[in-house]
């Protein structure tokens, strides 16, 4: 039996020994023995490659302004595993998660990190009487433990070139993997997708007999100026977007359009406003004294963090960048080099962290300037505290580590390092 906190945390990081696994069948196991939680409400589902994080935090935020008791799972964390799992903004309790995570080990069967937070999330929604659950997908979507929810709305964020090794490297078959979580007569929200996306999406789509809500035909979205506009089955709202740049634009759509699908007549845009404006979704362009801090650990993402940096008019900004060996910084890096006065270049405390000189060596490569090289991060950041705004990107890790210096938190997330991010 886990006793506390940091033995309940120590497992967790050991079960990560074991890697990814895409299989539903551990986790079916595991519910059916902990009575079937996912059964005791309904689920907002939300994949994609980039995105869906963030959509995950806008939809619970619309659910909770109207009232509803709204359990939100996502991943990966920034600092504490307690983030990943809450429930109208206040996470799960070092007690509650260590207890749960007991239950989990009782049923004995040898499940994934990510299947084991699945199940401890879904066991902690059950026992607090949600209302409804949003539920962020961890990897594809077909195979994703999440996909035993019972899904109310299904949204697709966007499907881009990510996790190859697990997936494909065609986006076809990455869009029919993430599709997967269409559910049989259940609606599914999706933005513009390229022809050869869209069509497998529509496919997939057609085959759950799912109806399909889409962007430029359904629902629409446009930006002007600071002002973000939405139309949908009769409303048009005009309001200041929750998250800066174009795409988080387009997620806000896809989070409204969910809500207001699954609310129906109950849907008030008035108080779906007010819930998206009191949001705050830690690590994603979050200023924290004079640090920005973005998890962009992909070229999409960096890219979308690049026209962010630009719109906001922090061009040119010195760039603290650090990320993982097995990842492609170098399409990571490119985007920002556009945004970018310089690179503070440093590594988190991982096994999987690049070497500082590697990446250094592949930031001159792509034509960028090298401000420092430094392994220690907190003596990076103490010594840029209060010297104009500085960019923290390359890594969820990384962004995390900066965030837990910057507001003294316990640091969970050295201890959890996913393959994924």
């Amino acid at each position: 039996m886990i006793a506390d906190t940091l033995s309940a945390i120590r497992y967790l990081f050991n079960l990560r020994r074991f890697g990814i696994k895409l299989d539903l069948l551990p986790t079916a196991r595991a519910l059916r023995a902990c009575n079937s939680p996912q059964l005791a409400f309904p689920c907002i589902h939300i994949g994609g490659t980039n995105g869906k994080g963030s959509t995950s935090a806008m939809v619970a935020s619309i659910l909770d302004a109207h009232g509803l008791k709204t359990g939100l799972f996502t991943s990966p964390h920034l600092t504490r595993f307690a983030e990943r799992i809450s429930i109208n903004g206040i996470i799960i309790s070092d007690e509650d998660m260590v207890r749960l995570l007991n239950e989990v080990i009782k049923t004995r069967i040898s499940l994934s990190f990510f299947e084991t937070a699945t199940v401890l999330a879904l066991l902690y929604f059950k026992e607090q009487n949600v209302d409804i659950a949003v539920m962020e997908v961890g990897l594809g979507g077909r195979l994703d433990s999440t996909r035993w929810t019972q899904t109310s709305v299904s949204i697709l964020t966007s499907v881009e070139h990510d996790h190859h090794l697990a997936l494909t490297t065609h986006l076809e078959h990455i869009a029919w993997e993430k599709s997967g979580i269409f559910m049989p007569g259940k609606p599914a929200v999706i933005p513009v997708f390229p022809e050869i996306i869209r069509n497998t999406v529509l496919n997939r789509a057609h085959a759950s007999d799912s109806p399909v809500f889409e962007s430029g035909k359904d629902w629409s979205f446009r930006l002007k100026g600071a002002t973000l506009c939405w139309s949908f089955s009769g409303f048009e709202v005009d309001f200041p977007p929750p998250l800066p740049g174009y795409y988080q634009a387009k997620n806000t759509g896809l989070a409204l359009t969910a809500a207001a699908v699954h609310l129906g007549d109950s849907f008030n845009p008035e108080k779906a406003i007010t819930g998206l404006c009191s949001m705050h979704w830690p690590g994603r362009f979050e200023r924290i004294e004079n640090f920005i801090i973005d998890g962009a650990h992909n070229p999409d993402a960096a890219e979308s963090l690049a026209v962010s940096v630009m719109e906001k008019g922090l061009a040119p900004i010195p760039v603290i960048i650090g990320g993982m060996y097995d990842k492609d910084l170098k399409k990571v890096i490119k985007p920002l080099l556009s945004v970018a006065q310089g690179f503070h270049v440093t590594k988190i405390d991982s096994e999987r962290a690049m070497d500082t000189f590697r990446l250094a060596n592949i930031v001159q490569e792509c034509g960028g300037k090298i401000l420092s090289v430094s392994d220690d991060i907190n003596f990076l950041v103490q010594d840029l505290r209060g010297k104009g705004t500085i960019l923290v990107t390359g890594s969820f890790y990384l962004a995390g580590k900066v965030r837990g210096i910057l507001l003294n938190l316990r640091d969970d997330s050295l201890f959890l390092t996913d393959p994924a991010l």
